[in-house]
């Protein structure tokens, strides 16, 4: 008896784990393919490419790869690099919610840039447009579109990351600005970013939030422009306090789980108990 009561025990969690993973089920590698026309300095050029997220871990990792077909002089693509899409589809932390939530997938953006030296001066301004357009549930297309005019370094050997902070100004409308240093041999510059993101049907972000995007490894070889990070969604920062995890939400799985154990163990127990005050009756 107590062997069945093991097996019933056992056959209950078993059912219950689908709902356990449900948090990590159909998490993928989602994939953007980049298509690039430009012109800077009065010089056109195209570029292509493809930007990935991984959101089976967190933070999610990102790459990105984008060849072009001509550098124009006087500018180098770290200045100016095109990070416009490249966290849609990164992890959240609940109730956060990333681009593609909120927008279906389908959304235009526009980024102006303004490049300045460690001393403030004005060293160049760019403007990206585009759209993304979801294509798969795994699959998405940009098109992007850069213009602009720089004379600054074009030696530069890293760019960072950045936290860019995300409001929804109206419905369909969401913007978000950050800093972004990149490194040159004799100077650090500052690349101050704004961005508007516009969409049709989808929903709200719930509050302001942060899209994080962390570079760690940057390199541009011949003329392809590689690099590999980490992004994801959080809470703004109010008054310099965080706001609070969701810790229950985050529990919420767990405890789950626990509780159907300890019920299954104590439906079983009752029932083997029942059944042995049975045959002791019988006797």
């Amino acid at each position: 008896m107590r062997k069945k009561c093991l097996t019933l025990v056992c056959f209950i969690i078993l059912m219950s784990l689908p709902v356990f993973f449900h948090s990590v089920e159909g998490s993928s590698i989602y994939t953007m393919t980049l298509n690039v026309t430009g012109n800077i300095n009065s010089v056109s050029f195209t570029a292509s490419g493809t930007a990935t997220v991984d959101d089976s871990v967190f933070p999610g990792t990102v790459t990105n790869t984008v060849t072009y077909s001509n550098i124009p002089a006087g500018w180098h693509p770290l200045i100016g690099l095109i990070t416009i899409i490249n966290t849609w589809k990164c992890p959240i932390n609940p109730p956060a919610k990333n681009l593609d939530m909120v927008t279906g997938g389908n959304f235009s953006a526009s980024r102006t840039l303004t490049i300045k030296d460690s001393g403030g001066t004005t060293l160049g301004t760019m403007t990206l447009t585009g759209y993304v357009t979801k294509l798969t549930p795994t699959s998405y297309q940009a098109v992007v579109t850069i213009t602009g005019s720089y004379s600054g370094p074009t030696n530069p050997t890293s760019a960072t990351g950045y936290q860019m902070n995300l409001h929804q100004v109206a419905t369909g409308m969401i913007t978000g600005s950050f800093i972004q240093t990149v490194s040159t041999p004799g100077d650090s510059l500052q690349v101050l970013a704004d961005t508007t993101y516009t969409y049709t049907g989808g929903s709200t972000l719930p509050q302001d939030e942060i899209s994080h995007l962390r570079i760690d490894s940057i390199s541009f070889v011949g003329s392809t422009l590689s690099w590999t990070g980490a992004g994801w969604y959080d809470y703004e920062i109010v008054g310099g306090v965080a706001i609070p995890v969701d810790k229950f939400g985050l529990l919420a799985p767990y405890i789950g789980l626990a509780s159907t154990i300890i019920v299954a163990a104590v439906a079983a127990t009752v029932y083997v108990k029942r059944i042995e005050r049975r045959k002791v009756r019988e006797i």
